[in-house]
């Protein structure tokens, strides 16, 4: 089962088919969990998403995807850790990254020596790309709890007031 939600979703169609007399086998849970999905995407389109901005019609495809217990984040998932069957769970190889990085701010080196000593040395971002000095800040951010400017922008501002 890819999660909690879907089980629920199949035991429950399990004892409605039981009940009403015309139990057959049931449909894959891959085709359970597409069509949970379509439903959630016809329900979305209703007259009243028309009204809708852009990050609203996002924030309720993101709260959709959380509800049926998926990884509901913006992009992919933190240095540090992927995504499987939907949950977040941590990477062990970009976690050694992650201590490293630490290790090294700890004792004082800049985030470009930092990042010139992790290519030096062959890691990788997540992409694959070599290290910058902004990707070690935003590992260490997510490490110390600090949030992106942009994502508290979104989230103290009103967007609607914007004059675009």
């Amino acid at each position: 089962m890819k999660n909690s939600f879907l089980k629920n979703f199949k035991i429950k169609l399990q004892q409605h088919y039981a009940s009403s007399g015309i139990y057959k086998n049931l449909p894959s849970d891959d085709f359970l969990f597409w069509f949970i999905g379509f439903l959630i995407m016809i329900a979305m389109t209703e007259d009243s998403s028309k009204d809708l901005s852009v990050w609203e019609r996002l924030e309720r495809g993101r709260q959709a995807k959380a509800a049926l217990g998926g990884y509901a984040g913006y992009g992919s998932p933190a240095f540090g850790q992927r995504s499987l069957d939907g949950e977040l769970v941590e990477d062990p190889e970009e976690v050694q990254v992650v201590e490293l990085i630490r290790h090294h701010h700890k004792s004082g080196k800049s985030l470009q020596k930092i990042a010139d000593w992790l290519n030096q040395q062959g890691y990788t971002t997540k992409r694959g790309q070599t290290w910058k000095r902004i990707s070690v800040k935003r590992v260490l951010d997510r490490l110390y709890g600090k949030q992106s400017r942009i994502a508290e922008v979104i989230k103290t501002s009103d967007t609607s007031s914007f004059d675009f």
